[in-house]
């Protein structure tokens, strides 16, 4: 894509820049600071060459162990990153291999919309301390720059991705476009996990069926973010009352991460 916050790699295809948008009072969310991805493990030298240049200080893993066990990240050589693992398991039976196996147990009986959706909620108020803890790290200038990544980077990255765009003033259509602009990255690898998907589902939900697991859609982000407000008022809020961000923190990242 045609768009210079895209880094395209060889060995993931979700990788970009979350700066370069405009945030309230004509400021800016600065370029080359924080970055987001999915996984990394197949990274080829000529990728570890281009991260490299971004002089990362820190890499936050959102997978889970299961996750990380098979698919090692190759940190760049010869560079002082720091990585951090804080899974966020957005439920129970939500990883692949988790959902493969849950898939086996009730084939043809999954919704995989109300699946997706409950994935959003819990990951708002049930991965409260990890979001905290994320947004805490971006808020110290030592660990910037930063990337944050996960398996696809489009759920776990994509939200918490949003919540720091909404905590320093980017506008919330802004957001939701450049979470769903993931749509447009991934779309080359959804053909397999479809075939993938439906084989283990002995062939008794349709693509279409599928297609709520494989896309970045509006409507989950948007009733996340609607009940948080409804709860909390503010982003700011949920991210001090309940993530534990102390304020501090928040007017230190809007400060680190706008120009």
């Amino acid at each position: 894509m045609d768009d210079p916050r895209n880094l395209p790699l060889e060995g993931a295809s979700n990788f970009r820049d979350i700066g370069g948008v405009t945030a309230a009072g004509g400021r800016a969310l600065k370029r080359g600071i924080l970055f987001r991805s999915d996984e990394l493990s197949h990274l080829t030298r000529a990728d570890l060459e281009k991260l490299r240049a971004l002089k990362l200080k820190s890499i936050i893993d959102l997978r889970t162990s299961d996750e990380r066990r098979s698919k090692r990240l190759p940190l760049p050589g010869g560079e002082d990153i720091r990585p951090f693992h804080i899974p966020i398991r957005p439920g129970q039976d939500f990883t692949r291999g988790q959902l493969f196996v849950y898939i086996l147990r009730h084939p043809g009986q999954l919704d995989f919309e109300k699946l997706m959706r409950e994935y959003y909620f819990t990951m708002a108020f049930e991965r409260t301390t990890q979001i905290g803890e994320i947004v805490t790290l971006l808020a110290d200038e030592s660990n910037l720059p930063a990337l944050i990544h996960c398996t696809a980077g489009k759920d776990r990255t994509g939200f918490l991705a949003a919540l720091v765009q909404l905590a320093v003033g980017v506008a919330p259509g802004t957001v939701m476009e450049d979470y769903l602009l993931t749509n447009r990255l991934l779309k080359p690898e959804r053909k397999d996990f479809v075939r993938s998907l439906r084989w283990i589902n002995l062939l008794k939900t349709s693509p279409e069926g599928i297609q709520p697991v494989l896309e970045a859609r509006r409507e989950y982000l948007q009733a996340a973010l609607d009940e948080i407000l409804r709860r909390y008022r503010t982003i700011e809020a949920y991210l001090e009352r309940g993530c534990g961000v102390e304020a501090k923190s928040l007017r230190r990242l809007r400060g680190l991460l706008l120009a």
